[in-house]
């Protein structure tokens, strides 16, 4: 029996598609805007597809409540998204997520990129968790946790 806010993963296929586009418009619309972009269908539709490849579904209790994208290919790997239902942010998920992707990265020695818009709070969130600011521009910035 799975403890409480216990997730797992699964590969997201093309059937998840009208799902990982709602999850995007609910969890990132506000940051894109308040960034002084335009929310566009077809740019966000762009984004869902980057890294498919590697695009996981976060699932907990049965439901399908997020998506994830590492880069496992690169050095550093690369964060593409985490991205949770609304109805689930603030509740540890993904600080549980993140320290299992920063554990895997310490095991095999490699340091972790990512990029955030600058007015996101999730970029509190990665500074938290080690995450320090190595570059930016007007919309975002570009983030390393160092493995060592």
């Amino acid at each position: 029996m799975k403890s409480r806010n216990e997730f797992e993963f699964r590969k997201a296929a093309e059937t998840d598609l009208p799902f990982l586009v709602r999850l995007r418009a609910d969890a990132m619309r506000a940051h894109i805007l308040s960034a002084g972009m335009e929310y566009d269908d077809e740019l966000q539709m762009q984004r869902v597809m980057d890294n498919f490849d590697c695009a996981q579904i976060i699932r907990l209790e049965g439901k399908d409540i997020g998506l994830l994208k590492v880069d496992r290919a690169s050095d550093p790997w690369m964060l593409k998204q985490i991205q949770l239902r609304p109805e689930y942010q603030n509740k540890g998920l993904g600080e549980k997520i993140l320290r299992q992707i920063l554990g895997d990265a310490r095991e095999k020695s490699v340091d972790v990129g990512l990029q955030v818009y600058k007015n996101n709070p999730a970029k509190r969130f990665y500074e938290r968790a080690g995450f320090n600011e190595v570059g930016r521009n007007d919309i975002a910035c570009t983030m390393q946790w160092k493995c060592k």
